[in-house]
């Protein structure tokens, strides 16, 4: 396994609502774009379900396509990122889903989380590269 840290800031985020009932949660779809650095040098793009709860904090989910550069290999990678919003502190799980890598990344494995505020996000991934090249 090899740890990749580093950080990643939003370059994008278009947020709708898609349904909203009074009484009940709002949910909301976002498109999102990350640039990432360090341990992973790239892009990301992601689609967000999200949960809002009354006390402003959400519950969200997402399919994220990475694309960049790992350790000298190339490629994309898709991850599963579950996560929370509460008292300004964003913290997710991504889980590198086996079989949807492409190129030198094809056969990575791996998860890890992420935590972001207002002023710094950062990612720690426990990764397998597997034989690719």
């Amino acid at each position: 396994m090899t740890q990749l840290t580093g950080a990643f800031k939003v370059m994008g985020w278009d947020e709708r609502l898609y349904d909203s009932v009074p009484g009940h949660p709002k949910l909301t779809h976002a498109d999102v774009t990350y640039e990432l650095s360090g341990g992973i040098d790239g892009e990301a793009s992601v689609n967000y379900l999200m949960a809002y709860c009354p006390d402003d904090g959400a519950s969200y989910v997402g399919l994220i396509r990475v694309t960049g550069r790992i350790d000298g290999r190339e490629g994309t990678f898709v991850a599963r990122d579950v996560g929370s919003y509460d008292n300004g502190v964003a913290k997710s799980r991504w889980t590198i889903l086996p079989g949807l890598g492409t190129d030198d990344l094809r056969d990575i494995r791996g998860e890890g989380h992420l935590t972001a505020t207002h002023d710094e996000a950062s990612y720690l991934l426990d990764v397998d590269l597997g034989a690719a090249r």
